[in-house]
């Protein structure tokens, strides 16, 4: 296997391949996918668990073209930014690929956002049509009122108080017209062949994710490690669940040593990819988990660069932890209408800073260890929360936990940990009190309480809603302080 390359002078790390692209990299993407979906087209290449409906390459490619001519009939041109507040459902990708043929940039939220989240970003990205559901047409009609804007909103639905139904869209002009203006595109018979997707509206539940994988035999599987661990957690699985499983990939938050052995458990004939990215940066490094080696993400994709920097900016070496920070050939130009993010996203020399703390093994593996944005300041220490978050999951009893800082005058910040207990467990507060105790400098300890809850709130992609959470640990912690419970330790 080809490693991560260690230039001393520079003190970089470079990718062992040169980035090459598949085609022009001028290319329109929604061309090209079209052109591949039509070379396939008898394939069954999406399913709907919620309605049975079975979706070839050849329907998805015409659905698409028909929503890119209805589109461009009500005024849509390049550059105009489309709004997604949509559930994964039978007319999403259609509808995504007829943006990409378009060149109209996308801006897709989360349906579990609130209306000032939501309005919140479509300020600064001011979409000209907006892609909703039935239950969330209210609320996109109340931002673009706040907004004062007049886009198009396009229901994915029955309802009938948006501008235009998505049938209705389709029906707006004849797809001849598209096809007109299709341009060469090399043949990739490699892109989506071979592969049939299985969507659901519903949101994440181990209980959906493990039906799904039995009832359609997954062979492939892109799960968040968050979403994975309560799947392996869950009491629906079983030993035959996930023996269908053959590749594994984990991405969007960090994979454990932990999650890899669980998961050795049951998909017996599956390959565990890990993988590395970001949005601003595209796809980071990845690695195809070879037991017993230790978890980490692997090494760098290619056309990457990466520099480990300290505190002062002085560039680190081999085995040093330090802030990861990387050059990548699909890194983002800027944080619209925030050149001050942008600023200090960057270091003098181009490097995108990525907040995550890691250090590049000796033989050139990448290895992630937590946040430096996250970090607690409690006095004059700087307190990682993964640091804490690791040792507390330690604990038979907890089956996820996160850690946030609670403002205090005195302290700066004061660490208080949010716990998911696990089933049938009996554990107190001051269980995982003691365990960070013990195991942690005296800075880490919990004076900002320890609170349990169901389930932590997470993202679409299984990552800790961090804000969300400060937000309930700190009140938490007020009411205790209210009610004189709260003891300084």
């Amino acid at each position: 296997m080809s490693v991560t390359k260690y230039f001393a002078e520079e003190k970089i790390w470079r990718s062992p391949t040169e980035h090459t692209w598949m085609f022009s990299e001028k290319a329109n993407l929604g061309r090209i996918i079209l052109e591949v979906l039509n070379c396939h087209s008898p394939k069954v290449i999406q399913i709907s668990d919620d309605s049975g409906v079975r979706m070839t390459n050849r329907e998805i490619a015409s659905d698409a073209e028909k929503i890119a001519v209805g589109l461009r009939q009500r005024g849509a041109k390049q550059g105009d930014v489309v709004g997604f507040v949509a559930r994964n459902g039978s007319y999403l990708t259609p509808a995504l690929i007829a943006c990409f043929y378009l060149d109209l940039p996308i801006n897709a939220l989360d349906v579990t956002q609130n209306e000032d989240e939501i309005y919140s970003i479509f300020r600064i990205t001011k979409p000209k049509f907006i892609f909703c559901d039935d239950d969330m047409v209210y609320v996109a009609h109340k931002i673009l009122e706040r907004l004062q804007s007049s886009a198009v909103i396009v229901v994915i639905g029955n309802d009938v108080s948006g501008d235009v139904n998505i049938e209705e869209l389709m029906q707006e002009g004849d797809s001849d017209e598209l096809k007109k203006s299709l341009f060469f595109v090399n043949l990739l018979t490699c892109l989506l062949s071979g592969v049939v997707r299985v969507i659901t509206t519903a949101p994440f539940s181990p209980e959906i994710y493990v039906n799904i994988v039995e009832k359609y035999k997954v062979t492939h599987t892109l799960i968040s490690p968050i979403y994975l661990n309560s799947a392996l957690e869950s009491t629906r699985i079983t030993p035959k669940s996930f023996l269908s499983l053959r590749t594994i990939l984990c991405i969007g938050s960090l994979t454990t040593d932990d999650l890899v052995r669980k998961l050795g458990i049951y998909a017996l004939h599956g390959k565990l990819f890990i993988a590395y990215g970001m949005s601003e940066l595209g796809s980071i490094a990845n690695y195809l988990y070879e037991p017993p080696k230790k978890v980490c993400v692997g090494i760098l994709a290619p056309g990457n660069e990466s520099v480990v920097i300290a505190e002062n900016g002085d560039r680190l070496g081999p085995g040093e932890t330090g802030e990861l920070c990387f050059r990548t050939p699909h890194q983002m130009i800027e944080y619209i209408e925030n050149p001050e993010a942008t600023k200090n996203s960057f270091t003098n020399d181009g490097f995108f800073r990525t907040g995550d703390l890691g250090f590049y093994s000796h033989d050139g593996f990448l290895h992630i260890v937590g946040r430096c944005k996250d970090l607690i300041k409690y006095f004059m220490s700087h307190v990682s929360c993964s640091e804490i978050e690791k040792v507390i999951k330690t604990h038979p009893g907890v089956r996820d936990a996160t850690v946030v800082g609670i403002s205090d005058a005195t302290c700066y910040q004061l660490p208080a940990a949010v716990v998911a207990r696990r089933k049938n467990f009996a554990i107190s507060a001051n269980d995982i009190y003691e365990i960070v105790a013990k195991n942690l400098p005296d800075s880490h300890k919990l004076r900002g309480g320890i609170y349990f809850v169901d389930d932590i709130q997470v993202t679409s992609t299984g990552k800790h809603k961090k804000r969300e959470i400060e937000k309930y640990a700190t009140k938490m912690f007020e009411m205790l302080k209210s009610n004189n419970d709260y003891k300084s330790a």
